[in-house]
């Protein structure tokens, strides 16, 4: 990084804006190695109804969810298949959870 340093003032705000740059990189390459899912995507991999994964949601039944925003859910799909796994039964008689 090449920076005439004019004054102590210029300097910290060049290391805030590189500091806040890289931050926002890294946790971009994070997000990015993640699929996400919407609902009805995520609904359609379970084999559900959309309105059944709210349900789920709501009453804390469903796979794990991320949710973004005020009405923004999305859906990790390692965390689908895990949480699909992991309901696996061999009988009607084994309990779940």
């Amino acid at each position: 990084m090449a920076l005439l340093i004019v004054d102590k003032r210029t300097f910290h705000c060049a290391i805030a804006r590189d500091f806040k740059r890289d931050a926002r990189s890294r946790k971009e390459s994070i997000m990015s190695s993640e699929v996400l899912l919407t609902v009805e995507d995520a609904a359609a991999r379970l084999k559900i109804s959309k309105h059944t994964l709210n349900r789920w949601r709501v009453t804390g039944e469903g796979p794990p969810f991320i949710k973004s925003g005020p009405r923004l859910v999305r859906y990790e799909e390692a965390a689908i298949e895990s949480w699909a796994l992991s309901r696996t039964r061999g009988s009607t008689r084994e309990q779940g959870r």
